[in-house]
């Protein structure tokens, strides 16, 4: 039996995941739990593009930072000798949007067992070590809008960027220095009341929500405080999201990588199961 299946990453970005899921038979409501947009101040970004053969790499935490990093692209400005950084294959499928070609982007293979900084780093520690004294590395990513509570998974920095910042730690260690480019912003969707009551509904009827971001639990959260989820199902692209998950009571929470055929066989598991 197929399932209905709730789609949560930003607005665009699940559209190969919905025709997949669609094709097999599920239904598929999209849900965009997290908003994006350009920075409040696009000055950071306007000078990284200035000054773009000052880094060694370019680090791109997400889909949406290639996005509104590349909207700033000057007229003209080539990209030779220029090199991107990517933990997943949604954020190097956005890069070769732009142009950007394979041979340009290190970052985990299609078939790797995670993506995550932790695996990006066993691939880029090697040249890393032998880059000489004083390089750098920007991290293009963004601000959020912090829900209540915190996210488990994301932090706000000095720097006003958000995310991870161990890949940072393990550059530094390294003596390359890290530049921060924000170049977008996250934020809660602006959910009216027959959406919050749909979602409340979601959360007991056998819908199998699915979440690639801990933010997106997280905002989640916020839209229906005092919802239980002690009967809601889901599928998180990462051990840390599914924690995030667990953590607010959700009753059953699998984990799977985020591809869409990898997705079906994880649907498929839990239906065998139910």
């Amino acid at each position: 039996m197929a399932s209905r299946v709730i789609l949560t990453r930003p607005a665009g970005q699940s559209r190969t995941w919905r025709d997949a899921l669609q094709a097999a038979g599920h239904e598929v409501l999209d849900w965009p739990l997290i908003e994006t947009g350009p920075a409040d101040v696009s000055d950071s970004v306007d000078q990284a593009w200035q000054e773009l053969s000052s880094c060694q790499a370019w680090m791109f935490v997400s889909a949406p930072a290639v996005q509104y990093f590349f909207a700033r692209r000057p007229p003209g400005v080539q990209l030779q000798h220029w090199h991107a950084w990517v933990t997943g294959p949604g954020t190097r499928h956005a890069l070769h949007q732009y142009g950007v070609t394979d041979d340009a982007i290190s970052g985990p293979a299609e078939d790797a067992t995670q993506f995550d900084t932790e695996h990006l780093w066993q691939i880029v520690q090697p040249l890393v070590a032998a880059w000489p004294p004083e390089r750098s590395v920007a991290i293009v990513r963004g601000t959020e809008v912090a829900a209540q509570g915190g996210d488990a998974d994301t932090a706000v920095a000095p720097h006003n960027g958000v995310g991870r910042d161990w890949l940072a730690e393990q550059l530094s260690a390294q003596g390359v220095q890290v530049r921060w480019v924000v170049a977008y912003r996250r934020g809660p969707p602006a959910w009216d009341e027959a959406q919050r009551a749909r979602a409340r509904s979601a959360a007991g009827d056998g819908s199998v929500w699915v979440f690639s971001s801990s933010l997106a639990a997280q905002y989640l959260a916020a839209l229906l405080p005092g919802v239980s989820w002690a009967q809601a199902r889901a599928v998180a692209t990462h051990e840390r999201i599914a924690a995030v998950l667990r953590a607010y009571g959700w009753g059953q929470v699998s984990i799977c990588k985020p591809q869409a055929g990898e997705l079906l066989r994880n649907l498929a598991s839990l239906e065998s199961a139910s």
